[in-house]
């Protein structure tokens, strides 16, 4: 399995860049990207993609991060779709190909180690094609999807995520269940 880290976002509810607002001691990007670069070492995922626009971050990241293959976006008014378009165009490129790609996004810094190291075994002891984590019926990330879905994923449009593919293929999704808390995503500054 590989990885595919979203962080080139906007921010624009937030009012500055989120992912480099400091939260519980560190930006937060590197909460997530911390998480990966983990299962990186614990074999779990082969390829560690971070898809940014951010200059600051991909500096940073090639000196802090070895194992990280940064992906610009230089376009990402043209909405999440197009950051999966390109973490899956540069994987295409890379090999041996993948089987799954796990899909991450940097907003989420509740996330724990434990919890993510149990998601990624759910899915390799599991049988579906897909799975998501989940709050009740609520679908969130992470997810994971099998190779089979590549295309389809690239061929989102807009300010549209794998959420699309995950609701039609609902059959072949399973769901993982996880704390509101530990899946909320920082839209908002803290007051």
């Amino acid at each position: 399995m590989d990885a595919i880290l979203l962080a080139a976002g906007n921010s624009i509810r937030f009012g500055e860049n989120k992912l480099l607002y400091r939260w519980n001691g560190k930006e937060m990007y590197r909460h997530a990207l911390d998480l990966l670069v983990f299962l990186q070492q614990e074999k779990k995922i082969r390829k560690l993609l971070l898809v940014t626009q951010y200059d600051s971050m991909i500096a940073s990241c090639g000196r802090s991060y070895p194992s990280v293959t940064i992906v610009r976006n230089c376009a990402p008014e043209l909405g999440i779709s197009h950051s999966i378009a390109l973490g899956l165009d540069s994987l295409a490129g890379m090999k041996p190909a993948s089987d799954a790609c796990l899909f991450f996004v940097a907003d989420q810094p509740d996330l724990s180690k434990k919890t993510i190291t149990n998601f990624v075994m759910a899915w390799e002891q599991g049988k579906s094609k897909i799975l998501a984590c989940a709050c009740g019926k609520t679908i969130k990330n992470p997810v994971i999807f099998s190779a089979d879905f590549y295309r389809e994923l690239s061929e989102l449009n807009g300010d549209v995520g794998g959420k699309q593919i995950v609701l039609r293929y609902l059959q072949k999704t399973d769901l993982y269940q996880v704390s509101e808390k530990e899946l909320e995503d920082i839209d908002t500054k803290p007051v």
